[in-house]
């Protein structure tokens, strides 16, 4: 599935710029999320939102979001599903070359000289809202039944990556000769997980090394392609400045950066239709329950499809299995069974999955936990991840929960002091982040724990400048090595990031080159200037021959025709004529029914080819 990171890859910014038309010198990145955008959104400009776009290309766009969702897709099969619907071949091919000219769908020369056409995952949703499917989705008014499964505040994708970069900043790995994590690491990383592998497995997303990382995948290919850990010189090790910018956001940006993440990776193993219910299931507020079948509704009112049909076509259980139930077991959702049917499903986000709008407001949470006299330490849900990273550091983890429950202990302060951190910042924390500060006896017993230990480090940083170590701390950023200041430039740089990772993509993106070429209409409909141009311009009465001729170039062209008589016009697409026993009639479809039509029935005829016919134009 095709990303606007893969295009970024790809492309040199003089390439780009002529082919997208955006400033030499930018990064494909900057020219998606500002160039055409009020700044600081992810959105495009009004040509997508259709007030640009002809009628040919609305429809070819419209068919490519239905038939193919955020799928590649092959031209011809793509003038085959139109045709299906009563879309002329002939309109396919001007739309598709239309939006290719306007830099909406890319085309990619495979070997052999095939092609292979996609939009970026991130644009055709949009289209989707605006173009294919306008209004608004049902919310469930009914309670938020019981829980399918229990959803603590302390599980999910966004803590198991939390914790394996906590296991990254305290433990050095060095890789096997294979280039893979030695199997004790990956014992210890397992018992620090909480997604449970099985749930995601109807996905059968492939991967590298699959018989080594199973459950533990989808965290260490997140922490890949986000940029927060690197596989080098036979180490996998924690990017240190990337991770201080990941501590500086809110959970709600970390939850919506995952989410996209997901979807990159998920959505290559989801059906077409999929894609526009999952689509229409963004468009529920956060804390607003949707139900299922109403979300399926939808999509079938939209599809011409007999009552049987449309039972048949959507599935909620395949719904639930291949999205809404990974998604709560990645944390991004809360799902409740309210019916026995599986269409009587609710869910409700635990975020807000608008990838489009601003970056959220406001900077990471800034609740405080509380340090009591006994040396535990209460942290609320509230509670900044940055202050977790911290106690984590410097405490054993006692309990994960809605509320979670740390231990100061002489053996964690110095594992904190050996990983880099000095003896201020972490009484420093302490205080500042306790709602209460931080006790006297406490504050007394930590100084005697580590009085050896932070002598030792003093004499490190006077012997060698600087610490032994590197730690991570969010006030941590080294600007020379790409560290960013705020919220929102570090929320767009993992909003757009993709770096290699172990799950495989579903397509060579960066060995294909990208077809910049835009046929002429002389490419598109061979020998138009052959015959009298008034075949294109007027719906205009012909000898039975003349007509017939009309129909095979019609046919070579897969042009739609106009039919009129003196009580009706239609359009049709012809299919082929059939001749027998010297008479012959055209088979072909409305967009209604396929028919089959007498030359007698009808008395004028015109070609229809976007652009040169007239009344074709948008």
């Amino acid at each position: 599935m095709l990303g606007l990171a893969d295009l970024a890859a790809k492309l040199s910014a003089p390439e780009a710029g002529r082919l997208i038309g955006w400033r030499e010198g930018d990064r494909l990145e900057e020219w998606s999320l500002t160039e055409r955008t009020i700044p600081g959104e992810l959105s495009i400009d009004k040509r997508v939102w259709g007030e640009d776009l002809a009628q040919w290309e609305k429809h070819t766009l419209q068919v490519i979001l239905d038939r193919f969702g955020a799928h590649p897709f092959d031209p011809v099969k793509l003038e085959q599903a139109a045709e299906e619907i009563g879309i002329a071949g002939a309109e396919i091919r001007r739309g598709l070359s239309g939006l290719k000219e306007k830099q909406m769908v890319f085309a990619f020369r495979k070997a052999w000289g095939e092609y292979i056409y996609a939009l970026p995952w991130e644009l055709a949703r949009l289209w989707h809202r605006k173009i294919a499917r306008p209004g608004a989705v049902p919310l469930s008014s009914d309670t938020f039944g019981a829980p399918l499964a229990e959803t603590s505040y302390g599980r999910g994708l966004l803590f198991d990556l939390f914790y394996f970069l906590r296991y990254l900043a305290s433990n050095e790995i060095h890789l096997t000769k294979k280039g893979t994590v030695p199997k004790r690491h990956l014992q210890k990383i397992d018992s620090l997980l909480t997604v449970d592998a099985a749930a995601l497995r109807p996905l059968s997303y492939p991967y590298v090394h699959c018989d080594i990382y199973n459950g533990l995948v989808l965290v260490l290919d997140a922490s890949l392609r986000l940029g927060l850990a690197v596989m080098k010189d036979g180490e996998l090790r924690l990017c240190r400045e990337r991770a201080a910018d990941w501590l500086k956001l809110s959970t709600e940006s970390m939850r919506r950066i995952l989410y996209a993440y997901w979807v990159r990776i998920s959505f290559p193993y989801v059906p077409s239709w999929q894609h526009q219910v999952i689509w229409l299931m963004e468009r529920i507020p956060v804390n607003r329950q949707g139900r299922l079948g109403d979300i399926l509704d939808v999509l079938r009112d939209c599809r011409p499809l007999s009552e049987e049909e449309r039972k048949q076509e959507f599935h909620a259980e395949s719904v639930l299995a291949l999205w809404l139930k990974p998604l709560a077991e990645l944390g991004l959702v809360d799902l409740a069974e309210c019916g026995t049917d599986a269409e009587e499903t609710c869910f409700r986000w635990t975020f807000t999955p608008d990838l489009e709008a601003a970056c959220p407001n406001g900077k990471a949470e800034t609740d405080k936990c509380y340090v009591q006299p006994d040396f535990e330490i209460v942290v609320p849900p509230g509670v900044p991840f940055r202050t977790r990273w911290m106690l984590e550091a410097m405490c054993e983890r006692q309990q994960s929960d809605q509320v979670a429950v740390y231990r100061l202990s002489k053996e964690s302060m110095n594992k904190a002091l050996a990983e880099g951190y000095d003896l201020e910042q972490c009484m420093g924390c302490l205080r500042d982040e306790s709602l209460y500060g931080l006790p006297d006896n406490v504050a007394q017993m930590i100084m005697q724990w580590t009085a050896r230990e932070a002598r030792t480090e003093m004499e490190n940083k006077e012997s060698e400048g600087t610490g032994a170590h590197s730690a991570v701390s969010p006030e941590y950023v080294n600007e020379s090595d790409g560290g960013v200041r705020n919220e929102g430039a570090a929320y767009f740089s993992f909003l757009t990031v993709n770096g290699p990772g172990l799950i495989l993509s579903d397509y060579a993106w960066d060995r294909w080159p990208i077809d910049c070429s835009i046929p002429s209409a002389d490419e598109l409909y061979p020998g138009w200037r052959e015959v009298p141009l008034k075949w294109f311009r007027e719906c205009h009465s012909y000898h039975l021959s003349t007509r017939k001729e009309m129909i095979s170039r019609a046919l070579e062209w897969k042009a739609a025709l106009r039919l009129a008589s003196s009580s009706e016009e239609v359009l049709l697409v012809p299919i082929r004529i059939l001749d027998s026993e010297g008479k012959w009639r055209v088979a072909g479809r409305t967009q209604t029914s396929a028919c089959v039509v007498d030359p007698q029935e009808w008395e004028q005829i015109q070609i229809i080819l976007p652009e040169i016919s007239k009344g074709s134009s948008s």
